[in-house]
């Protein structure tokens, strides 16, 4: 595979980046010993102000709007804060110059809920259930541009082994919701 890799595969660092999401996928399933309290708000926050430079310099706007106070939920962080950061990834791959992404958490008593909207190319609801298989690629994937299929299907990971669920709402040029809802943590 290394030598595939150097005569053709993506450079280390993208390499790296995905043997960690794997290793994090797999450390929530089977080390719940790892889990502590975590707010999705704040969370949320870091990983828009990580890909804010990104999305600005494409001419889009990444947003977060949470209640007030933390939204808290047990789990891996590190795995949750991929799983977030793919899914503002993905839409970043799919929305237009001028375009808005906004990263919304909402909590009642027993869920906390993050849902990362675009207003982007959208997709056929026929194709939902299938985006989350590995190697998948919705028909708004652009050619020519690095994705290897598997961030949606390491984010369905991840929410399941956090006991949780991730749906998707969208039509063609309507823009897409991918929303993960998680049971709400004890320390909420």
């Amino acid at each position: 595979m290394a030598e595939v890799s150097q005569r053709s595969g993506p450079p280390q660092r993208e390499r790296t980046d995905i043997v960690d999401d794997l290793l994090l996928a797999a450390a929530a399933e089977h080390e719940p010993d790892r889990t502590e309290p975590v707010d999705l708000a704040a969370l949320c926050q870091e990983v828009a102000d990580r890909i804010a430079a990104h999305a600005t310099s494409r001419g889009i706007e990444v947003t977060v709007t949470a209640p007030s106070g933390p939204a808290v939920v047990d789990g891996v962080r590190p795995a949750l804060c991929r799983a977030v950061f793919a899914l503002v990834d993905n839409a970043l791959q799919h929305e237009k110059r001028g375009g808005t992404i906004t990263i919304e958490i909402a909590r009642d008593v027993n869920e906390v809920a993050v849902t990362v909207r675009d207003t982007g190319t959208g997709l056929d609801p026929r194709d939902a259930e299938r985006l989350f298989r590995r190697f998948a690629h919705g028909d708004g994937h652009r050619a020519g541009t690095r994705s290897y299929g598997i961030g949606l299907a390491l984010v369905h990971a991840v929410v399941d082994a956090h006991q949780g669920r991730i749906t998707v709402d969208g039509a063609p040029w309507c823009g897409t919701a991918f929303a993960i809802t998680l049971p709400a943590g004890h320390q909420q």
